[in-house]
């Protein structure tokens, strides 16, 4: 039995487990069928856009719902036990998913509130299956080598694309093959269709591969994964993001100051290896590349991996004899590394032999480059979101829902490109300690863990592991990683592979842990079935909007009507199905002049404001609805409104302008010069709004043309009925 030693801290006892090699247990056939179920979503979600839509994200948590259903009947017939929420992390992550729940009641928009809700209840979910399934060495190791083999099929299909290998119209499995290598810009975007986050997913691989090496016992296998690792070092050099290189580089540092001495040198002739390689043959891969030679380009490729693993398999033959260093040369060996690194980096930049594109994008990095410029605002602008609820912030997807209102000048952006930012904009500042409490809280069971068990195979996981989700959250800082789901879940996969490697550590009064909180996999069971087929309500409503849209697209409203129907009676709180029958009703309404068909156009308008109060095209749509009706005062209301919740945006200023310019129409007809007048001034006033706004603006912003032709088309009228 294993020894235990008992530090007493007041009432409490700290209790440190001294584990012993254990045999690995043989899981039940079932176990390991869900656990190969878990992986398989996790692997293919990055083939479908990455899960940024809706449509294509909510099949997965469906998948992962089902998957949560025959584990938790599992747990209660055969095993006859629950489970328990053991760590910080686990505790921490539960009250975040929480704190999105209650957002909803105050969010700007109660549809995107939801979504991030259900969102983050699956990636829970996710993140506690992972925990409990994937508990020996080889379903972890399996994880981690089939991660980064998945990513080297992810850069191929790419590569193949830009050799026309693809055609951009087949769908294999709805999978999207459109834009996998984007001409215009040079770069690889693969299926997740985004290069910097694409950047970033390969990146994980890389270190998560390194970190296959650092574990691995048998030698044979080390030529192998070094055969894997270049072609990964190959598409991240395409992807030219700059951003996910200087992040990879500081996280190659931040992984070598961690590790144990041994590990260090090990690690240091896989990185020379690797980096010397890349150096030799991205430039003449870079040039068959884009001189559109394939037969050279993957012959150089293959090559490429082929030096490297034999440069590592017989590397490997150094780092196998045991080296002890005393305090002095472990030092001198921290110089020597450190000068190698710079004269690597000098030949880098001087060099004949650099690749060109790429280090020209490296030149760019400064603050006054456009894309950082960009960053910074957008940053400035949430900061302004953010002060006007501090503590529980807008809800869900409240960046997206009211980012117009505050923009210091026009773009359009439905994510931050901050991830810490993003969240204390949803759920304010308790959100964002509940964040940072989470990665801490993960990082404080990996030092735990460390401290008792030092020279571990888990142990180096764990840290291993640490460095891959210290990575992502690390990117997170400067882009929208997070935005897509397959990041978040391959992101969460690692975390709870380190939660389930630590969660044997704790604190104990007696026999008994502190904050052990068991929960009935009967009463899990009945969550994860409602979420089942609530989940089926979600794809069901997503489809049919998808149907709807299209079918609105060609013109054919009364199938568009079916469609946005079948969406709101699945999804009631869909605020943009809500406002696309809305315009479909008006459109009717136009042609067929029955009153029923305005009242559905009214109500369907009432449902979409409700939801999404901050959404200045619902407002303008619910403002021509009253001016239609004759009630101009009440439409300019909601127009200003959305002028209010879009200030930059032209269209609803030029639609004011016309509104005013008919209604003075409507009165000079009836003689009411008067009213005619101060409705003209009225747009006047509105004109002077929209001038300096745009004064307010940090970019040189003009009004267009058609605006101008409005505006003058008013000035005449008031100046003729002047005089």
């Amino acid at each position: 039995m294993a020894a235990k030693k008992k530090v007493k801290m007041g009432k409490t006892t700290k209790t440190k487990l001294i584990l012993k090699e254990t045999p690995e247990r043989t899981l039940p056939l079932l176990e390991k069928f869900l656990q190969y179920g878990l992986l398989l979503i996790a692997l293919l979600s990055p083939y479908y856009r990455g899960l940024y839509f809706d449509y294509e994200r909510y099949p997965f948590f469906f998948m992962i719902f089902l998957i949560a259903v025959v584990y938790f009947i599992y747990q209660a017939t055969y095993l006859k036990k629950g489970i328990s929420l053991k760590t910080p992390v686990e505790y921490i992550f539960l009250l975040l998913v929480i704190l999105y729940g209650l957002s909803i009641f105050w969010a700007a928009d109660k549809g995107m509130a939801f979504r991030e809700f259900f969102s983050n209840v699956t990636y829970f979910i996710f993140f506690l299956l992972v925990t409990h399934l994937f508990q020996t060495r080889r379903s972890k190791k399996i994880l981690l080598i089939t991660f980064s083999l998945n990513s080297v099929l992810l850069i191929l299909l790419g590569l193949f694309y830009r050799f026309g290998w693809i055609n951009p119209l087949s769908r294999p499995l709805g999978m999207s093959m459109k834009d996998l290598f984007l001409e215009s810009s040079g770069r690889l975007y693969s299926t997740m269709q985004y290069p910097n986050t694409f950047a970033t997913y390969i990146a994980l691989a890389i270190i998560t591969l390194i970190l296959v090496l650092l574990l691995e016992e048998k030698q044979i296998y080390f030529g192998l994964w070094g055969l894997v690792l270049f072609p990964l070092q190959a598409g991240l050099y395409f992807t030219y993001s700059r951003g996910t290189l200087l992040v990879f580089i500081i996280t190659l540092v931040f992984m070598f100051i961690s590790l144990g001495i041994r590990e260090k040198i090990k690690y240091i002739l896989i990185l020379a290896a690797a980096f010397a390689w890349t150096l030799f043959f991205t430039p003449r891969l870079e040039n068959f590349l884009f001189s559109n030679l394939p037969g050279q380009f993957f012959g150089f490729l293959i090559l490429g991996s082929v030096v490297q693993a034999l440069s590592i398999y017989f590397l490997s033959f150094v780092w196998k004899k045991p080296i002890k260093l005393p305090k002095l040369s472990i030092r001198f060996l921290y110089l020597i590394i450190g000068i190698g690194i710079t004269l690597v980096v000098v030949f880098f930049v001087v060099s004949e032999q650099k690749p060109e594109f790429l280090s020209n994008r490296f030149r760019q990095i400064t603050f006054q480059t456009i894309i950082s410029q960009e960053r910074w605002i957008f940053y400035n602008d949430g900061l302004k979101i953010f002060r006007i609820r501090p503590i529980a912030g807008w809800g869900g997807g409240g960046w997206e829902a009211h980012y117009l209102a505050h923009q210091s000048y026009p773009y359009f952006s439905k994510n931050a490109h901050n991830y810490f930012l993003q969240v204390i904009i949803e759920v304010g500042v308790i959100g964002l300690l509940l964040t940072i409490g989470l990665i801490a809280g993960l990082f404080y069971q990996i030092y735990r863990f460390r401290k008792t068990n030092k020279d571990s195979w888990d142990a180096l996981l764990a840290l291993g592991l640490g460095i891959v989700v210290f990575l992502g959250y690390f990117h997170g800082l400067i882009d929208v990683d997070f935005a897509l789901g397959s990041f978040q879940l391959g992101v969460l996969m690692f975390m709870a592979l380190i939660n389930q490697i630590t969660q044997s550590q704790g604190n104990y009064i007696g026999n008994r842990r502190l904050f052990e909180m068991k929960i009935s996999s009967w009463g899990l069971l009945v969550v994860a079935s409602f979420l089942l087929i609530f989940s089926l309500f979600l794809i069901s409503g997503e489809r049919a909007k998808l149907w709807g849209d299209h079918y609105q697209s060609y013109g054919e409203i009364n199938r568009a009507i079916q469609y946005h129907q079948k969406a709101v009676n699945y999804i009631p709180f869909n605020s943009q199905s809500h406002y696309a029958l809305s315009t479909l009703y008006r459109k009717l309404y136009q042609t067929q002049k029955q009153p029923g068909l305005r009242i559905r156009s009214e109500y369907h308008s009432d449902k979409a404001t409700n939801y999404s109060p901050y959404n200045y095209r619902f407002r303008e749509n619910k403002a021509i609805l009253k001016i239609e009706k004759g009630d101009f005062e009440t439409g300019l209301i909601e127009f200003e409104k959305a002028i209010y919740l879009a200030p930059f945006i032209s269209t609803t200023y030029e639609h004011y302008l016309q509104t005013c310019i008919s209604v003075a129409d409507f009165y000079l007809r009836r003689s009411e010069k008067e009213k005619a007048v101060s409705y003209l001034e009225k747009g006047l006033v509105i004109d002077n709004i929209y001038t300096n706004f745009l004064e307010k603006s940090i970019r040189p912003v003009k009004k267009p043309d058609s605006y101008n032709n409005v505006l003058q088309e008013l000035k005449t009228k008031f100046q003729e009925i002047k005089e």
